[in-house]
């Protein structure tokens, strides 16, 4: 009954996250800037709109998928979780968050979302972002974000990544199998053109 109910609250937490941040505004108060909280926009209220000026800030865009993170965890706690797959949710909801803004910032560093100028990747998002181009060229960080992004979706969602890891290994053991086998013909061949320049001499 108390996993129940833990699910229960994380599918409503997904709905309050989810309300937040649609309704976000930059001119509610924040904790990145004091402001009146005389008329909040928020539809969460006060509390909705602190905690959208948090995920936003740190995640900027990237903080969308924190609700569909408590959407997953909360279908878990309906089944048979465990500490450990809860802590891969949190884990991965996180990678998720941080290689989406980072990924988006690679088009531009702000987006026009419901009226309102959002940062692509936030405070930690667009450094990343930069950190990655700077060490490893535009190409390179792209790839280091779209397998952080798979990564964290995959955790996050609880999706097992093994029977495509088994797959690539099989892939690679026949493609090996097939280059082998080659070899081993190519080296006949060539003895027996050895041997047939042999006789002709």
């Amino acid at each position: 009954m108390r996993k129940e109910l833990i699910g229960i609250l994380f599918f409503f937490l997904a709905i309050f996250i989810l309300i937040s941040l649609l309704s976000y505004s930059p001119s509610d108060p924040s904790v990145h800037h004091a402001k009146s909280a005389d008329h909040i926009h928020n539809l969460s209220g006060l509390p909705g709109a602190y905690l959208a000026g948090i995920l936003i800030g740190f995640s900027g865009l990237g903080a969308f998928c924190i609700p569909g993170v408590f959407l997953f965890s909360s279908i878990r706690f309906f089944g048979n979780p465990q500490r450990k797959a809860i802590l891969k949710s949190v884990g991965g909801g996180i990678l998720l968050a941080v290689s989406t803004g980072s990924l988006l910032a690679f088009r531009q560093h702000q987006y026009l979302v419901l009226g309102n100028n959002i940062s692509a990747g936030g405070i930690i998002g667009m450094p990343l972002k930069s950190v990655l181009i700077k060490y490893s060229t535009f190409t390179g960080g792209g790839i280091i974000l779209a397998l952080m992004w798979i990564i964290g979706f995959a955790l996050a969602a609880g999706i097992s990544l093994t029977p495509p890891v088994v797959f690539a290994q099989r892939c690679q053991k026949a493609i090996l199998g097939a280059v082998n086998r080659m070899k081993a013909l190519f080296i006949i061949w060539r003895e027996q053109r050895k041997r047939a320049k042999r006789r002709l001499k």
